[in-house]
């Protein structure tokens, strides 16, 4: 019988279980090799000083994923009540 094994991704932190590591992260898609067994992670590993640049574009990257949610949150009440239902 394999044993199954929790595996993280050293890209994204997304965690796997399986008997080894996926091929690719399915939430990332990095490549198997930045994959460690759990026991091994690290979250240290990133700690990282940005530079003024870097962190401005960080927090405008994040505002824009945001303002998208509330987008298509708001998209999917008007199409509801229009009576369009998707899902």
């Amino acid at each position: 019988m394999l044993k199954v094994k929790v595996f993280r991704c050293r890209i994204c932190g997304d965690p796997y279980i399986g008997n080894e590591a996926p091929t690719q992260c399915p939430f990332c898609g990095a490549p198997q090799r930045f994959f460690v067994e759990a026991k091994d992670w690290n979250p240290n590993e990133f700690n990282v000083d940005l530079g003024v640049i870097s962190k401005k574009n960080l927090e405008e990257a994040l505002k824009l994923e945001l303002d998208n949610a509330s987008f298509y949150d708001c998209a999917t009440g008007v199409a509801e009540k229009a009576g369009d239902h998707y899902g």
